[in-house]
């Protein structure tokens, strides 16, 4: 078999082919993420689930029923979530709310939504449709409209949540709002306590605090997650005319990933123990044969890297996972590096 890492993806998915026809899952299950992570997208996501029936690996994909509310198109993401799903060895089934009947569908105890009976449940708006005099009129408004509004929506969460967890025991997560990328008032925006920005801000902060107040509800950080990518480059104007979808092609990706960052832990999908290496990987050189004044460790160059994965290390400690560390080298030297090194 030629390694995955030397096909091209066309070359690739005839490999998944033919080894699903051969029965080799494992294979299969490695050329899958090969392909994945060189053509993420609808494409590679179409293929991969058109494959599905025939894969069948060992252990069996982690079963996830998901349900979305939402305000705006969100079809194209789905099969992209679903693939993604099968790549991190989950099989995901989505039940996907009707175009903006959200508030019936969690107001309703007889819903849809509760029919379905989901394991974790998102609440997908847009800033622009909860708010839309805040998002497009926003130089109209007095400050008593802007307070008002910011109050009603604060209010509508805390209502929808409370009403959701009376109803079901799943794990909410909320997309919080998309703060604007170009206020009314331009710089002078950012000038006051009251702008435009600000008022999504507020509205983020008290649904925060809402969520805080019940069990099982997580904020999905929606603006980061704009920011991260590029405001400019996230949205999609054209098709948000048209089809009333904001997110460009490259944008849908890295929205299913988001929403894989909450299904993973919540789900028991995740990793507690991380192993790692330690000669070039916790510090630069060799200890054995640099010894403890010579390796490479510290918060300015050399060992600058070093420092900054050793941060991660313990951030991802500090959030309960185990580490430990893989190595043929002489205790005693790496002893003496992790009791005595500065």
């Amino acid at each position: 078999m030629v390694p995955a890492n030397n096909l091209d993806p066309i070359n690739i998915r005839k490999e998944v082919d033919s080894r699903i026809e051969a029965g080799d899952m494992t294979a299969v299950k490695d050329l899958l993420r090969n392909l994945w992570e060189a053509t993420p997208g609808l494409d590679t996501a179409g293929f991969i689930l058109s494959r599905r029936n025939k894969y069948h690996p060992t252990p069996p994909l982690k079963p996830a029923r998901i349900a979305i509310l939402r305000s705006f198109t969100l079809e194209p993401v789905v099969p992209v979530f679903q693939a993604a799903g099968i790549i991190h060895e989950m099989e995901i089934d989505v039940w996907l709310g009707d175009f903006n009947t959200y508030p019936q569908e969690i107001l309703t105890p007889e819903s849809n939504l509760y029919k379905y009976n989901p394991d974790i449940v998102f609440l997908a708006v847009l800033a622009r449709d909860l708010a839309p005099e805040l998002w497009g009129s926003f130089s109209d408004l007095s400050q008593s409209d802007i307070v008002e509004k910011i109050e009603r929506i604060s209010n509508d969460f805390r209502g929808w949540i409370t009403t959701f967890r009376s109803n079901s025991e799943a794990p909410l997560i909320i997309h919080s709002m998309e703060v604007i990328t170009n206020p009314a008032n331009g710089i002078l925006d950012f000038q006051s306590q009251s702008g435009q920005a600000s008022a999504f801000h507020k509205i983020n902060s008290a649904l925060l605090q809402i969520a805080l107040e019940y069990r099982n509800i997580y904020l999905l950080d929606y603006d980061g997650l704009v920011a991260r990518y590029g405001r400019k480059n996230w949205e999609d104007k054209y098709r948000w005319s048209t089809v009333r979808f904001p997110i460009a092609s490259g944008g849908i990706i890295h929205l299913a990933n988001e929403w894989l960052k909450f299904i993973h832990p919540l789900t028991g999908n995740i990793c507690k123990v991380l192993v790692t290496d330690l000669d070039n990987t916790l510090w630069g050189g060799v200890i054995g044969e640099d010894g403890i004044n010579c390796i490479k460790l510290g918060p300015e160059q050399p060992g600058r890297e070093y420092y900054a994965l050793q941060r991660t290390l313990l951030d991802l400690f500090n959030r309960g996972i185990i580490l430990t560390a893989c190595s043929k080298n002489n205790p005693d030297d790496v002893m003496k590096v992790f009791n005595n090194h500065p």
